[in-house]
C-alpha cells in the first residue's frame, strides 16, 4: 500500500507539472541552454527519455497554437500494481503501476478569445525502477511511460 500511495502523488505530480505554462514554455524552446523548472523537476524523477515523450506531446500542442494547457483537475480512479520484474542483468528492479484517471483541462489557444475545456478520461502505465544494488534504500524513478 506505501508504495502505491507513493505511485499516486508521484502520477499527481507528473501531471500538474507537464500541464503548466512553464513545461509548455519548455517543449516551444528551441534553446538548447534554457532552463526551465518543470523539466528539471521531471528530469529529477524520471528518465530523459521519459521527459522527452512527454515533451513531444506538449510540443504538438505549442504547433496547433496553443499557448497554455493547464490542469484544472486530476481524479484519478484506480492506481493497482500490475506487474513486478528484475531487467535481465539483475540490475534494477521494476513495479509497473496502472492507472485510470479522469483529467480535467482547460486551454487557451492563439487568435481564441474564449478558453475551451476539455474532459479526458486514460489510462496509463508507469514502470518505476530502483537499482537492486542496496535495496536498503530503494530510489524509485519513472522509467517508462505507457498510454493505454
Amino acid at each position: 500500500p506505501d508504495f502505491l500511495d507513493g505511485a499516486q502523488v508521484a502520477l499527481d505530480l507528473v501531471f500538474h507539472t507537464m500541464y503548466s505554462r512553464d513545461f509548455l514554455a519548455a517543449a516551444a524552446s528551441d534553446d538548447a541552454t534554457s532552463t526551465y523548472k518543470s523539466e528539471t523537476l521531471l528530469e529529477s524523477i524520471m528518465t530523459r527519455a521519459c521527459v522527452d515523450s512527454i515533451k513531444k506531446e506538449f510540443i504538438a500542442y505549442h504547433a496547433d497554437g496553443y499557448t497554455q494547457v493547464a490542469l484544472t483537475q486530476l481524479d484519478i480512479h484506480k492506481c493497482s500494481l500490475h506487474d513486478v520484474t528484475i531487467s535481465k542483468d539483475y540490475e534494477y528492479l521494476y513495479m509497473d503501476v496502472l492507472y485510470r484517471t479522469t483529467e480535467h483541462l482547460s486551454m487557451d489557444k492563439e487568435g481564441d478569445d474564449a478558453t475551451t475545456t476539455d474532459v479526458r478520461d486514460s489510462h496509463c502505465q508507469l514502470r518505476y525502477q530502483t537499482k537492486m544494488d542496496n535495496l536498503d534504500h530503494l530510489d524509485w524513478s519513472i522509467a517508462q511511460v505507457f498510454d493505454h
